[in-house]
């Protein structure tokens, strides 16, 4: 996967950087959507400097942003289905933490509308607020 129209972003994911992100959550971190997904080679020369894991790679992650923690936000493929709007949305925290952020890109534009970053999701203490995202009906 090299051709530069695999990485570009969606549109509803392109526009998000006109979204004032400077204080997602309530804690000052920030999120920074990147203007295309990191390549599949950056994606793996991340994750291995990382984890010290040269066995990873990158090829099912579409890495999307970073926040002010240096931790990233990527879709996951989970399926053979490629698609990426059904993919799940996970957090790479810089210390190891990771976790579900959203269940879809669709969720995952929901909480960022909501001024709701990555880091905040899958923190342990949990968001500073409640993020009004809609529930399984829409």
């Amino acid at each position: 996967m090299t051709p530069a129209e695999d990485l570009r972003l969606p549109p509803a994911l392109a526009a998000a950087p006109a979204v004032r992100f400077d204080r997602v959550g309530g804690d000052g971190v920030g999120f920074e959507p990147f203007p295309a997904f990191l390549s599949p080679a950056e994606t793996t020369e991340r994750l291995r400097s990382r984890t010290g894991n040269e066995q990873l790679t990158g090829e099912d992650f579409r890495v999307v942003g970073q926040d002010g923690t240096g931790g990233h936000a990527a879709f996951r493929r989970v399926r053979p289905d490629p698609a990426l709007e059904g993919r799940p949305v996970v957090f790479l925290g810089p210390e190891d933490e990771t976790g579900v952020v959203a269940r879809d890109r669709g969720s995952f534009l929901w909480l960022l509308a909501d001024g709701i970053g990555p880091r905040e999701v899958t923190n342990p203490c949990g968001p500073s607020r409640r993020a009004r995202t809609p529930g399984p009906g829409g």
